[in-house]
């Protein structure tokens, strides 16, 4: 029983770690999209005032 609780210990700091790693790489594409969104914008934004002059 003492070897299946350490075992349930160390499988769980290893999942808490994967976990963490997962959000991180989220939270990093969330960043990249909305940044694209915004280079997308600013683009949009250039072009209109290059038709209007």
């Amino acid at each position: 029983a003492e070897c299946e609780y350490e075992l349930n210990i160390y499988l769980t700091s290893i999942l808490e770690e994967l976990i963490t790693e997962k959000s991180q790489e989220i939270n990093t594409i969330d960043q990249i999209m909305k940044n694209q969104k915004g280079i997308g914008t600013a683009l949009q934004a250039e072009s209109a005032n290059e038709l209007i002059q």
